[in-house]
């Protein structure tokens, strides 16, 4: 019998091959195990970047296109072999759209170069699952396809619109935040400028401001500047922001700038501080160089007029000598390795010591300093709380939080800082389930009783007696409206003593017409006149006297003539 192979038996024959080499290679193995085929390798191809948006777009299309094209086909192949063998049509209509769909990827996979494919051509290729690298408008550059950035600059002419003047002279504020700006030029006809921000753009060099030495505040901060130079123009410049750049080394570029009172060169790269770095910097009174790399400080002794520092985030492992910053207020060591604090011994006037998230054991490195108000010692490995009173006598916030403080007697000691208003103490042994003190809330209440805040919960206490409410000094802008309730109320006096004379002046005048009038009746001739008078009889004095109508008549009657006279 002759078997004709065509397109409808094709399945059917391909089927009963692949059982027949099965059960010949199951001869001579146990009863109901057959040998299963290896796993196929996957063949996995590097998505390759994509050079054209446009072919993306035609890809999705395609893959769209050949889905559907062979759903069709599926669909035509088993509506064809539906006549005649079922099982037939099922197994010839998966074996001729695998190949299909094969074609249909391999050439999406040839065209769309942000592809990847896992799996193989055989019979798991419809299981094979592809990804498209598409870039989303976030993680796309600045600039198409990688060119390099366009260079832009100021526009003196948009300066002018903004600042709705006409003339350079008159514009003495710039803002350029966040305008892609790449360098700094024509500012050199706005002589009189005092505030620059060039702030939040992709400035490399500090440059083009020769012209503007009137400039009071200069704001360069998250930029890509690596040098500082070019400032020896500004030479009253007193406010610098550079934070969050590209620096490494200070050097000479703050020489010249000798009126400098803030600076800013926090988050850049720094390694170290050098003692020339700010030899002419000597009215610099605030200097922020957190989130660095600096592991010492010795070069800001040589700032007299240094009240603030703020040097958090860095690798200090010891606080070097700041005996000649006298006029330092506030200082910010946190986060860092200390375990020395003896460089602050002669900081007589330090009010605010922040040395969190550090590695101190105790306070045996540091000094008396009785200005001291406020104290940070929060995550470090502080256990003893007895020295604090006769270090900081005058302290009033102090915040211990995440120590090793274990024994309640050391917080008892606390008693013994009278001006104590604000205390951190969460987080150590004593106040855990097994602790000496789960509950210290109520405990720490009856033993600080001037406490306000604790754990930075407000403390209400029922006080019978009925106190003042306490004055604090008046701000600016509460003087400024004291002062004019107090014009408004003398101009309320003025008009009220204006009031009063008018008043007085009309009854003056009241009384002096009152007093002109007769105190007789007017004669018979201007009764005549104006009335007819009664006929005389022996009654008429005794009307007169007795009738008041007749007594307002007259003086009516007199006053009209003498108006007319």
């Amino acid at each position: 019998m002759e078997f004709e192979l065509d397109a409808n038996n094709f399945g059917y024959f391909m089927m009963n091959t692949k059982l027949k080499a099965r059960v010949i290679s199951s001869v001579g193995r146990p009863v109901g195990v057959l040998p299963l085929d290896p796993r196929p390798k996957q063949q996995r191809r590097i998505p390759s970047k994509l050079t054209d948006p446009s072919d993306l777009s035609l890809n999705l299309t395609e893959l769209r296109s050949g889905k559907d094209s062979q759903s069709n086909s599926a669909s035509r192949s088993a509506g064809s072999k539906r006549s005649s063998h079922s099982t037939r049509s099922r197994s010839g209509s998966g074996s001729r759209s695998k190949p299909n769909r094969a074609k249909s990827n391999s050439s999406i996979g040839k065209r769309c170069g942000s592809e990847a494919t896992y799996g193989t051509d055989d019979e798991d290729q419809g299981q094979d699952v592809k990804f498209y690298d598409v870039q989303s408008s976030r993680s796309q550059p600045p600039t198409a396809f990688g060119e390099p950035m366009a260079k832009k600059t100021i526009d003196p002419l948009e300066i002018l619109a903004i600042n709705q003047e006409r003339e350079y002279n008159k514009v003495y504020e710039i803002i350029r935040h966040g305008e892609d700006l790449t360098y700094i030029d024509n500012l050199q006809q706005f002589e009189r400028l005092k505030i620059l921000d060039l702030s939040c753009n992709h400035i490399e060099q500090i440059s083009g401001l020769e012209n503007n030495t009137d400039l009071r505040e200069l704001k360069l901060y998250d930029n890509k500047i690596k040098v500082i130079e070019n400032l020896q123009c500004l030479k009253d410049l007193s406010c610098l922001q550079l934070q969050h750049n590209r620096i490494k080394t200070i050097g000479k570029g703050l020489n010249l700038v000798k009126k400098l009172k803030t600076l800013r060169l926090d988050s850049n790269q720094i390694l170290k501080l050098e003692s020339s770095d700010f030899i002419s910097c000597v009215q610099l009174t605030s200097l922020d160089l957190s989130f660095n790399m600096l592991d010492n400080l010795s070069a800001l002794n040589y700032l007299p007029n240094l009240e603030e520092v703020n040097a958090s985030g860095n690798r200090l492992r010891k606080i070097s000598d700041l005996s000649r910053c006298r006029k330092l207020v506030e200082v910010d060591f946190s986060n860092n390795r200390l375990t020395d604090l003896s460089g602050l011994n002669k900081s007589t006037n330090l009010q605010i010591l922040k040395l969190g998230n550090n590695q101190l054991t105790s306070f045996s490195s540091i000094a008396k300093l009785k200005s001291v108000e406020e104290v940070d010692v929060s995550g470090n490995r502080l256990s003893e709380l007895s020295p604090l009173a006769s270090l900081f006598p005058s302290l009033q916030i102090f915040s211990v939080c995440d120590n090793r403080i274990v024994s309640w007697q050391e917080v008892l000691s606390l008693s013994k800082v009278p001006e104590l208003v604000e205390l951190f103490i969460s987080g150590n042994p004593f106040g855990l389930e097994d602790g000496e003190k789960p509950h210290y809330y109520t405990e720490i209440q009856k033993l600080l009783p001037n406490l306000e805040i604790l754990d930075g919960a407000h403390i209400k206490r029922s006080n019978s007696k009925t106190t003042a409410p306490l004055m604090r000094p008046m701000s600016a802008s509460t003087v400024v409206s004291v002062r004019q309730m107090d014009n408004q109320l003398k101009a309320v006096s003025q008009e009220l003593s204006d009031l009063k004379n008018s008043i007085s002046q009309r009854f003056e005048s009241l009384r002096t017409t009152c007093q002109s009038l007769p105190a007789e009746p007017p004669p018979s001739s201007a009764r005549t006149v104006y009335g007819p008078s009664p006929a005389p009889s022996d009654k008429e004095p005794e009307i007169r006297s007795c009738s008041r109508r007749l007594r307002i008549r007259q003086a009516q009657e007199f006053a009209a003539s003498q108006q007319f006279t």
